[in-house]
C-alpha cells in the first residue's frame, strides 16, 4: 500500500478504474495510525483508520466517502479529522487498541488454547460477515446516488428543452417584494415560429403545445421558422 497524501482527483479515478485496492494517506505521522481507504471492485471507496498493536494491523471503519458532505457519508476532509481523533486515542497509552476503547470487539472469556482457536475463527468468520454487510450498504448507497444523479440530469433537460421556469415547477411565488419584473414584459416580439394555421411562437420562453406536438408528428424546426 503506497502512502501518499490523497486528493479528491485520485479518489475519483481510482473509483472509476474498478481494481480492487488499498491507499493510504500520509497526512498523519507515521507509528500513530494512519488514514486508509478501501476501493472495491463496484467502485465504492471506505474509510478506514489503520493502526498496530502488539505488531498487528488493525481496522477501524470511518465511513464511504462522498466528495460532497451528505448524511451518512464523509469527505476526504472530514475522513482526515476522524482519523486524527482516533490517533489521539492510539496515542494513549492506556487506549492503543482503538477498536477495544470504542467497543467494536467483542470481550472474550478465558479459555483453553483449542477453545481459544475455536474462539479466533469465530471471530475472522464474524469479521467476513460484517465487511460483506458493509459492502452490500456501500453499493445500494452507490446505486441510488447514480440514480439521484440520472434523475437531475433529466430533469435539468427537460428545464433546457421545455424552457421552464421556476414558477412553471411551482417553485416561485407570485408578487413576491422586490421581484425585479421581465424586461420582455409588455413588450411584443417579433414572430419566429408559425404552422400556418395561425398558430404563432416568438421563440422565447416556455415552447407551446402546438410546437411540441409538430416536432412530435415529425416537422422540424427549420421547417416551421418564419422567413
Amino acid at each position: 500500500m503506497r502512502a501518499q497524501r490523497l486528493d479528491e482527483q485520485q479518489l475519483a479515478e481510482a473509483m472509476k478504474d474498478g481494481l480492487k485496492r488499498w491507499l493510504s494517506d500520509n497526512e498523519v505521522v507515521r507509528g500513530i495510525g494512519r488514514l486508509v481507504a478501501r476501493v472495491t471492485s463496484t467502485g465504492s471507496l471506505r474509510f478506514y483508520f489503520r493502526y498496530c498493536v502488539e505488531g498487528k494491523q488493525r481496522y477501524v471503519p470511518i465511513g464511504p466517502y462522498c466528495h460532497q458532505e451528505r448524511d451518512g457519508f464523509f469527505t476526504l476532509a472530514q475522513a482526515r479529522a476522524r482519523a486524527r481523533e482516533l490517533s489521539a486515542i492510539h496515542r494513549d497509552p492506556a487506549r492503543r487498541d482503538v477498536r477495544r476503547t470504542l467497543g467494536l470487539d467483542r470481550p472474550r472469556r478465558p479459555a483453553t488454547a483449542s477453545a481459544a482457536n475455536h474462539a479466533n475463527r469465530k471471530d475472522i468468520a464474524g469479521e467476513a460477515v460484517w465487511l460483506q454487510c458493509v459492502s452490500e450498504r456501500e453499493r445500494a448507497a452507490m446505486r441510488l446516488a447514480k440514480e439521484i444523479e440520472a434523475v437531475v440530469a433529466r430533469i435539468q433537460e427537460a428545464i433546457k428543452h421545455y424552457g421552464l421556469t421556476a414558477q412553471d415547477l411551482g417553485l416561485g411565488k407570485k408578487g413576491r417584494p422586490g421581484r425585479k419584473a421581465s424586461p420582455l414584459k409588455g413588450r411584443k416580439l417579433a414572430v419566429k415560429y408559425a404552422d400556418g394555421r395561425g398558430n404563432e411562437w416568438s421563440g422565447v420562453g416556455r415552447r407551446p403545445k402546438w410546437f411540441v406536438d409538430a416536432l412530435k408528428s415529425g416537422k422540424a424546426e427549420a421547417d416551421m421558422r418564419v422567413k
